[in-house]
């Protein structure tokens, strides 16, 4: 064959293999899967400051990184049954693979969303739930409860520190006794006074009336039980407002609070790496874990101590157990007693993450509940 031919035949050859290269490599980028579409269900508003401005900021930051969709669906009571539902179908019918709920309460309703929506993943913050498309996740706020409970203990006077709490939830209890727990270390004689409010927002998720009751139990703590340090678990500006009307301290479980020397502690939590870390499970049809956790020793959680009426010895204490924290100490370790004297936890034990998160219904020795 002559040469020239050779020469057009290969150079055929060529330009067909390089139409079926293109053509599959077309098929390719049409098939290629795309991120998933993302629901977050809101007890709630985006706007709110605290846990829910920062879970959704992290959140949508997420999915912005991985160019997924964000849906919302904001103030769900986790009591209204058709609501949730509503809410769950709403964000299905948008295309969401993955719907996450960033408040207690939803997970009575986990067996009925499972069954009507097998396609779909849920994420909840209710334990005890777990199946096929449900896990739960958390954070290991007690560990922050345990160092704000240090910091109270270096900076009251009275021995009387006053926390402001919501639902009694196994969360709530168990971030309750934490805080004594680091009180304990710091300030072995001082007590922890607890007021729960009047008005649980889960049940009624009316914010107004919510910070209100918040508001009347921490002057209460000041006034009638006299109290110089405030802590809770809220999230925003009412316990700090009453502290600086107050003249006493008071710990903020959150960032973006009004400044104030009377701060002496704050906290952060990495929402964008816990969701990023939770989706990533989600696209590898999940690990072993029965629910995932996330605290100080991931990185997902940070603690300062910013007022300048903090001593650079006190910082120093607290930043220490910080560090512990961080490399693996466990506060729910040791002999720990409850209120009655009873041992809840032996020497050389530790209390396991599922019975903190789901049969706490104790406190630890030097905790009193105070009702109005």
């Amino acid at each position: 064959m002559p040469t020239k031919n050779i020469m057009r035949v290969l150079a055929a050859a060529g330009f067909i293999v390089l139409c079926m290269t293109l053509v599959l490599l077309s098929g390719a980028a049409d098939h290629k899967e795309e991120p998933p579409a993302i629901g977050l269900v809101m007890l709630g508003s985006k706007d709110d400051p605290g846990w829910f401005k920062n879970s959704y900021i992290g959140m949508r930051d997420t999915c912005k990184s991985m160019g997924s969709m964000l849906y919302t669906a904001e103030f769900i009571d986790p009591n209204d049954d058709d609501m949730v539902m509503n809410a769950i179908s709403d964000l299905h019918k948008k295309g969401a693979k993955a719907i996450f709920f960033n408040a207690h309460g939803y997970g009575r309703l986990v067996d009925r969303f499972r069954a009507e929506y097998p396609d779909t993943t849920f994420f909840i913050l209710d334990t005890g739930n777990d199946g096929a498309n449900v896990k739960s996740y958390a954070l290991r706020l007690y560990q922050i409860r345990y160092l704000e409970g240090m910091a109270a203990g270096l900076k009251t006077k009275s021995g009387h520190i006053g926390y402001v709490s919501a639902a009694r939830i196994s969360d709530t209890i168990n971030g309750i006794n934490a805080f004594m727990l680091g009180v304990r270390r710091t300030n072995p004689s001082a007590d922890v006074i607890v007021s729960f409010e009047e008005l649980d927002i889960a049940k009624h998720p009316d914010l107004e009336r919510s910070n209100e009751a918040a508001k009347n139990a921490a002057i209460d703590l000041i006034v009638k039980k006299g109290v110089d340090v405030l802590a809770s678990n809220r999230e925003n500006d009412i316990i700090i407002d009453v502290a600086r009307e107050y003249g006493v301290y008071a710990v903020a479980s959150y960032p973006d609070h009004e400044e104030s020397d009377l701060i002496i502690a704050e906290s952060n939590y990495d929402w964008n790496g816990i969701y990023s870390a939770l989706i990533k499970e989600y696209e590898r049809a999940f690990g072993r874990d029965s629910f995932y956790l996330y605290d100080m020793e991931r990185g997902s959680m940070d603690f300062k101590m910013p007022s300048s009426q903090v001593t650079d010895k006190e910082r120093a204490i607290v930043m220490q157990a910080a560090e512990e924290l961080r490399n693996g100490f466990e506060p729910f370790s040791g002999e720990i007693k409850d209120t009655d004297g009873n041992i809840r936890c032996k020497k050389g034990e530790y209390i396991s993450d599922r019975k903190l998160r789901q049969s706490i219904d104790w406190y630890v020795e030097g905790v009193k509940i105070y009702a109005p």
